[in-house]
């Protein structure tokens, strides 16, 4: 977002603190409760949405060595996520590239390689076809063409990106244009992995919504974080969000000064 559009949306966040008001929609919204039911539009938004751009496989220190592996399932996907002697993270979908086995059911470990237990074929921990067992009675194949399926991957700020398509054409920094630089002031880059929870949930709506609105900030969490907590918040998107936060901070002086002084 360019600057020439940040600055009437700051301004009009301004005069909504200094009225101790909040923007309205233009009328109710109502959303029908299908939509976070319907596996018919779930399986849509899965194939055109979560599939299409990146997102977070894990952070970086769940796998911070040479050789250093963990599965996980997302999207109805089985992926490997390893970090290759060079240092760079991969992803590679967990099944054999000759009959669609499944490589390993460990949660995480370290190994260089990676065997099928149906038939022995062996990759590299980056998915690259290393050896086919019997292979002068199966026949001789060019291994290069055998690889496993690897995603598109992106390591910042501490973090795993991946696309959850092999033939995705999307520029990944490109993409999030700085948004992983903003993340980078949460040092996820010197985290330390301890443990792994699950939560279960109805849809990822759910969990979505709940950072798309404050009402629920003074009720939901008033015994926690947020005592005297304001309902007047506002979700942007992209570098407001930073101005948003240098508003929340210096709100009392900001509020004094001539807006010449502060966005410049």
């Amino acid at each position: 977002m360019t600057r020439e559009l940040l600055i009437p949306i700051a301004r009009d966040v301004v005069e909504h603190a200094k009225a101790g008001t909040i923007k309205q929609a233009k009328e109710i919204m109502r959303l029908p409760a299908t939509h976070y039911t319907d596996s018919s539009r779930f399986n849509t938004e899965v194939e055109r949405l979560i599939k299409r751009v990146p997102i977070v496989l894990g952070p970086s220190c769940e796998i911070p060595n040479s050789g250093d592996f963990k599965t996980l399932s997302i999207a109805g996907m089985s992926l490997i996520v390893s970090r290759a002697d060079d240092g760079k993270a991969h992803a590679v979908i967990n099944a054999c590239s000759h009959r669609g086995a499944c490589l390993t059911k460990e949660e995480s470990g370290n190994k260089k390689k990676f065997t099928c237990p149906y038939h022995g074929w062996s990759f590299s921990n980056v998915g690259d076809l290393l050896a086919v067992s019997a292979e002068k009675d199966f026949g001789s194949i060019n291994k290069k063409d055998y690889g496993l399926i690897s995603l598109p991957v992106y390591e910042s700020a501490g973090l795993i990106w991946a696309i959850l398509n092999p033939k995705s054409e999307v520029d990944i920094p490109n993409f999030l244009s700085g948004y992983d630089k903003m993340l980078d002031t949460f040092s996820f880059s010197d985290w330390v992995y301890v443990s792994k929870r699950e939560f279960s949930g109805p849809n990822w709506k759910i969990a979505y919504d709940g950072y798309l609105e404050y009402y629920h900030v003074p009720v939901l969490h008033r015994d926690t974080f947020v005592v005297d907590a304001t309902n007047n918040g506002l979700i942007m998107l992209g570098d407001l969000i930073s101005i948003l936060n240098h508003l929340l901070q210096k709100r009392d002086t900001l509020l004094q000064k001539p807006w010449v002084i502060w966005l410049i």
